[in-house]
């Protein structure tokens, strides 16, 4: 069987096909991901390695939903394929975006789960010409263009795609030559979604123009790849990366032309899992711009956003750019009615080296404590009074004065009497803490373990 052979090679083309793998293969039980599974538990006779599925049932066509898992029990029980499923949480939204970024994640916590070294997903030579089509239509750049990579990184995690060069006609007519009973999505009929209505509208039309038209499209994207790696080799010895462990390094952003500066912003939001356009990419090109010369930035939502479920902002400053999950605060760690214990430790201070204000560790007056004392998050109306000063400010005012990120401000935790502050830990200490260094009794050094 040549789609057989294709996918050995794919494999040994990624030096995957040896005992010590394990795949973990996303299975929907359509004609695309059935032929995958059949195929690699042919070759797992050939080499040993370990074979596992997962279905995700979304829920969303009630009773035949659960039918198309049955399916996919049923198959695996089979051929011996271990089987795993997952329905998808009733929060997610119904759309096509929500719910792919809903599967990865759950992909992604089998894979640690199983410990696999690879994912394989089913997507095929169509599906690349969708998403070319889609991404033209939502104004993509050149490596936007590129569609569907074979393989690509998220994080500690490999994802594969060995029928990317196969035809979805190629891979259903081999499935009925093996009278493979492949689920038929009833929902892939309805046009209200965009990869739907490409292929049931867009694409005939395009056959019509010519019937070669998918080897015609398929060839420019080569071409269109072959052309982006000569840009990025270029980029990479003039040292044109601009990103580094996932932020966008402000200064050297600004030193690249406005062609440059487009591609890394695509670069970046591929590398986070967003799904860009032409407008999200100029938005966050002049958002850079504007903040390039302030410390302490601004963030600014991003509505598409592709990688997480949560809401996402982008935040820019003088020195570096993010992207940051807004995440729920946890108001009030601990209470201590009359002293201090864990995540806190306090010893005699014996004439060791002062720490600096950014560290975990501080030299205090062991008297300043009014309890009872708590740690938490900051709140509304905080205020501290720094180091050196003869009144109380605001606790934000003393975050700006000291450029933390508005975004950073909920993270640090705070040891507070009431609403006054004491130790904006990692940040600096209230005057009240002022230790005198001759009173070895009172002089203590306190500690916050995380």
């Amino acid at each position: 069987m040549d789609i057989l052979n294709q996918i050995k090679n794919f494999l040994n083309k990624y030096k995957l096909l040896n005992k010590n793998s394990h795949f973990l293969v996303g299975f929907s039980g359509g004609a695309d991901s059935m032929l995958l599974l059949y195929c690699l538990k042919k070759l797992q006779k050939e080499v040993n390695f370990e074979l596992s599925a997962l279905h995700i049932n979304h829920g969303w066509r009630g009773e035949e939903s659960d039918e198309e898992e049955k399916n996919c029990k049923n198959f695996c029980n089979k051929y011996k394929i271990d089987f795993y499923s997952e329905r998808l949480g009733s929060d997610i939204k119904k759309d096509e975006n929500s719910a792919r970024i809903a599967r990865y994640i759950l992909f992604k916590n089998y894979a640690k789960k199983l410990r696999t070294n690879a994912i394989f997903t089913a997507h095929n030579s169509t599906d690349v010409i969708e998403t070319f089509i889609y991404r033209l239509a939502k104004g993509t750049g050149t490596i936007g263009a590129e569609s569907i990579p074979e393989y690509r990184t998220d994080g500690e995690f490999k994802i594969y795609r060995p029928l990317l060069h196969i035809s979805s006609i190629d891979i259903r007519n081999t499935c009925n030559k093996l009278k493979l009973k492949y689920n038929v999505d009833s929902s892939n009929f309805d046009n209200k979604y965009n990869r739907n209505f490409i292929r049931n509208e867009i694409l005939p039309k395009f056959q019509k123009i010519n019937p070669s038209f998918e080897t015609a499209i398929l060839d420019f994207i080569e071409n269109l790849k072959s052309n982006n790696r000569i840009v990025e080799n270029s980029c990479q010895k003039n040292h044109e990366t601009g990103i580094v462990d996932n932020k966008i390094i402000t200064r050297d952003f600004m030193r690249f032309s406005d062609d440059i500066k487009r591609i890394v912003i695509y670069k970046y939001l591929k590398l986070n899992d967003f799904e860009p356009d032409k407008k999200l990419i100029l938005n966050m090109v002049k958002n850079i711009e504007k903040n390039a010369d302030k410390p302490n930035g601004r963030r600014y939502s991003v509505k598409n956003a592709q990688n997480s479920v949560q809401e996402v902002s982008f935040f820019c400053s003088k020195s570096e750019c993010y992207f940051v999950e807004k995440k729920i605060k946890n108001k009030i760690f601990k209470k201590y009615e009359k002293k201090l214990g864990k995540p806190f430790v306090i010893c005699d201070y014996k004439g060791d080296k002062i720490p600096a204000s950014d560290e975990l560790t501080a030299v205090i007056n062991k008297n300043a404590f009014k309890f009872p004392l708590e740690l938490r998050a900051r709140k509304s109306g905080d205020l501290i009074q720094p180091f050196s000063h003869k009144s109380k400010i605001k606790l934000k005012d003393y975050f700006i004065s000291q450029k933390i990120p508005e975004h950073k401000r909920d993270e640090i935790p705070l040891l507070c009497s009431g609403k006054e502050v004491l130790w904006a830990i990692g940040v600096g200490l209230n005057e009240k803490l002022r230790a005198d260094l001759s009173d070895t009794k009172n002089c203590k050094i306190i500690e916050y373990k995380k």
